[in-house]
Order: structure tokens, then C-alpha cells, then sequence
């Protein structure tokens, strides 16, 4: 009897972890299906687009009043970091932390019907507006933060006035 007993748990045991492994691998399955539906390759390359020019930016901006010899160097370390990024951020790296990201967030079900809705007409077209909703979205909230500036450090300028009184910081 308790050998019954053991091979009926040892059974139920298997039988359990096999589903557990099959349900795991059909969630990453429909993860990996919806990062190539959403054009994950393109929103790694727009990303790391998007860093770039930052960066190219700000290298630009502390690059403009050295010398000729300081901006060698400069470009050297700019060629370092961006040969770094792009390795960093490899579409095959990227595509594991999407598909990770994706199963820890969704469920396989949830999954199948996203990728349902990105295969259809409204998905697709909701894919292609996505990086002018983005970047509209950016910019809209970059110039809300830029008028409210001035009454940001109005404020920022008060309260330093305060601790700076009530503190006699400097003094």
C-alpha cells in the first residue's frame, strides 16, 4: 500500500511539473511571438537611436570649448560608449528582457489575445502610429515641464532663501 501511495505521488508529481514546464513554454512562446508582432527590433533600434542622439548631444555640448587634442580624446571615449551601448543593448539581449518582461507581466492567455490584436488592422495601425504618439507625448510633456519652470525654481529659490536664513548656512 505505501509503495501505491508513493508511486501515485511520484506520478501526480511528474505529471504536475510537466504542465508546469509546458504552461512556462507556452508563455514564453506567445512572449516571443508578441515582441516580433510589436516590431521589437525597430522599438530596440528606435531606443538606442533616441540615447544616441542624447548623447551625441551632450558630447557635443562639452566638446565645444577644448582643444583640438581634448577632442580627440572626446571622440574617442564618444566612439568607446557608443560601440558599449550598442553591445549592451543587442537585439538579442533586448529580445530576452522583452520576452522576460512580457511573461512576468502577462499571462499566456492575455498574451495570445494581444497578439491577436496587433495582427489586426486597428493593432497594426496602432503599431505604426506608436512612435509619433511617443514622441508627441514627449514633447507635449517637455514643454508642460518648461513653462512651469520659472514657478518651479521660484520656489526652489524660496525655499533655499528659508533654510538658508534659518540654518545661517554660509555664515
Amino acid at each position: 500500500m505505501k509503495r501505491l501511495i508513493i508511486f501515485v505521488l511520484c506520478i501526480t508529481a511528474v505529471t504536475a511539473l510537466t504542465a508546469m514546464a509546458d504552461d512556462a513554454a507556452g508563455r514564453k512562446q506567445a512572449a516571443m511571438e508578441l515582441v516580433e508582432i510589436m516590431n521589437g527590433r525597430a522599438m530596440r533600434d528606435e531606443m538606442v537611436k533616441a540615447v544616441d542622439d542624447m548623447m551625441e548631444k551632450q558630447f557635443e555640448f562639452a566638446a565645444a570649448d577644448l582643444s583640438a587634442e581634448a577632442r580627440k580624446t572626446m571622440e574617442a571615449l564618444k566612439k568607446e560608449y557608443f560601440d558599449w551601448l550598442s553591445e549592451s543593448l543587442s537585439w538579442e539581449q533586448m529580445r530576452t528582457l522583452f520576452v522576460d518582461v512580457y511573461t512576468e507581466v502577462f499571462t499566456e492567455e492575455e498574451m495570445k489575445e494581444l497578439n491577436g490584436f496587433y495582427r489586426s488592422p486597428l493593432g497594426r495601425k496602432m503599431l505604426d502610429k506608436m512612435p509619433r504618439l511617443i514622441e508627441a507625448t514627449m514633447r507635449k510633456s517637455r514643454e508642460m515641464v518648461q513653462k512651469k519652470l520659472p514657478e518651479f525654481n521660484a520656489r526652489l529659490d524660496a525655499l533655499v532663501s528659508d533654510v538658508t536664513a534659518k540654518y545661517r548656512v554660509g555664515k
